[in-house]
C-alpha cells in the first residue's frame, strides 16, 4: 500500500447560475501520460429551462455506455419537487428505479425537508431525511439528517450540522455531529472556520477534527482568484503532526471562459517522493447559452474514518442529488453510487488495500476525496 501518500483530499466549488446551465461534462483520467475518457455527464431542460434529466455514461473502450439517470419533478417556482434515480440494466436494456427524494419548503423557497426513499420489492421505502432550520435571517443554522428505522417505523437521528453565521450570510464556522445511540447524544465530529476576502469569497478553510476530548488540526484548503475574481486554484493540505505543518495534498487549477463560465478544471495529487504535483483527472464544461455565470468556492462536507478497512462514512452540510464515483490512483472505477440525503456509509471491505479517489458530485458542484484502504 502507498504509505507515502497523504490520508485525505477534499475539496468543493460551485457555480452559481443565471440565464447559463451546464449542458455536459467530460472527465478523464491521467493514464500513462494520456488523458484519457472516463464518465460523461448531460444535462436536459425542459420549456422553463430547468433541469429535467441528468444522464451519466462510462466511456467502454470506445463508446459511452448508459449508467444512471436521474429525472426531476419541479415546481411552479422552479424548485425541485422531486427527484428520482435509475440505474441501467445492460441485461434488460432498461432503466431500473432505485431511490427518490420529495422536497417541501417554506415561504421564502428555502427547503424545510427532505424524504428519501429506496426502491425496494417493487415499492418506494423510506430511507433517509433531511430537515433544515433557519434564523430570523433566513440563514441556515441547523441541518439534521434521519435515517428509517424499520422495526420501530421511526425516524432515528443520525447527524447533524451546526452553523455559525456572519452578519452578511456567509457561513463563519460549522460543526458537524454524529447521534451515539447508546448514551444518546451529540458526538462532534468535525468544524470548519472560514475567512474571506473584500468580495465575501472563500479564502481558506481550516477544517478540524475531534477525535478524543478536543479539536485538531486535519486539513486545509486555500482559494486563489484572478483579477476578475473568478476562481483559478484551489489548494489541500493535511496536517502533519509529527512536525506540526502543513502538507501539500491535492490542488485543482481552474480555465475560465472569458465571461466566466468554467471551461476546465485539472485536479492533481502531490508526490512526495519527487515533490511535485502529479496529473489525476480533468473535466471539461459545455453550456446552453453565453450569459452570465460567476465560480463560487464553499459547501462543506465530513468523511471518516480515514484510514478505514470496512466502512467510509460521508455526511454534507447539504441535501441533494449526489453523485459518488470512486477509483483508483490509475483512474479505474471501482464504485459508482447516487445518494439523496446528506450522509451515507460506503461499504469498502471488499476493495484491495491501496489508496482510492472518490468523486464527489452535488449540481454544479464537484468534490475530490483520497482515502486509504487498509
Amino acid at each position: 500500500m502507498k504509505k507515502n501518500t497523504l490520508l485525505g483530499f477534499c475539496l468543493l466549488f460551485s457555480l452559481t447560475i443565471s440565464a447559463q446551465k451546464i449542458l455536459t461534462i467530460t472527465y478523464e483520467n491521467w493514464t500513462s501520460g494520456n488523458w484519457v475518457n472516463s464518465m460523461k455527464q448531460s444535462n436536459t431542460y425542459d420549456g422553463n429551462n430547468y433541469l429535467s434529466n441528468n444522464l451519466t455514461q462510462m466511456w467502454n473502450t470506445s463508446l459511452w455506455k448508459n449508467s444512471s439517470q436521474i429525472n426531476y419533478t419541479n415546481n411552479g417556482n422552479g424548485y425541485v419537487q422531486q427527484y428520482i434515480s435509475q440505474n441501467w440494466n445492460d441485461t434488460t436494456g432498461t432503466w431500473k428505479n432505485s431511490q427518490r427524494a420529495t422536497y417541501t419548503y417554506n415561504a421564502s423557497n428555502k427547503p424545510l425537508t427532505i424524504i428519501y426513499e429506496t426502491y425496494t420489492g417493487g415499492s418506494w421505502q423510506n430511507s433517509g431525511k433531511q430537515t433544515y432550520t433557519y434564523d430570523v435571517n433566513g440563514y441556515l443554522t441547523l441541518s439534521l439528517s434521519q435515517t428509517w428505522d424499520i422495526p420501530s417505523s421511526l425516524w432515528k437521528n443520525s447527524f447533524q450540522t451546526n452553523y455559525t453565521n456572519n452578519g452578511n450570510g456567509t457561513i463563519q464556522l460549522l460543526i458537524t455531529q454524529s447521534w451515539d445511540s447508546p448514551s444518546s447524544t451529540w458526538k462532534n465530529t468535525q468544524r470548519a472556520t472560514y475567512t474571506y476576502n473584500a468580495s465575501n469569497k472563500p479564502l481558506i478553510v481550516i477544517y478540524e477534527s475531534y477525535p478524543t476530548s478536543n479539536w485538531q488540526n486535519s486539513m486545509k484548503q486555500a482559494y486563489t482568484y484572478d483579477g476578475n475574481g473568478y476562481m483559478t486554484n484551489t489548494l489541500t493540505q493535511l496536517w502533519d503532526s509529527p512536525s506540526s505543518s502543513w502538507k501539500n495534498s491535492g490542488q485543482t487549477n481552474y480555465t475560465n471562459n472569458t465571461n466566466g463560465t468554467m471551461h476546465q478544471y485539472i485536479f492533481q495529487t502531490w508526490d512526495s517522493p519527487t515533490s511535485s504535483w502529479t496529473n489525476s483527472m480533468r473535466g471539461t464544461f459545455t453550456y446552453t447559452n453565453t450569459t452570465g455565470i460567476s465560480n463560487v468556492p464553499g459547501v462543506a462536507f465530513n468523511v471518516f474514518p480515514n484510514p478505514t478497512s470496512e466502512k467510509l462514512n460521508i455526511s454534507f452540510a447539504n441535501s441533494t442529488e449526489t453523485k459518488i464515483t470512486i477509483t483508483d490512483l490509475q483512474g479505474n472505477v471501482v464504485m459508482l453510487k447516487t445518494m439523496y440525503n446528506n450522509e451515507i456509509t460506503i461499504d469498502v471491505k471488499d476493495l484491495p488495500a491501496d489508496v482510492y479517489l472518490i468523486i464527489i458530485e452535488q449540481d454544479s458542484k464537484m468534490s475530490f476525496y483520497k482515502f486509504i484502504k487498509e
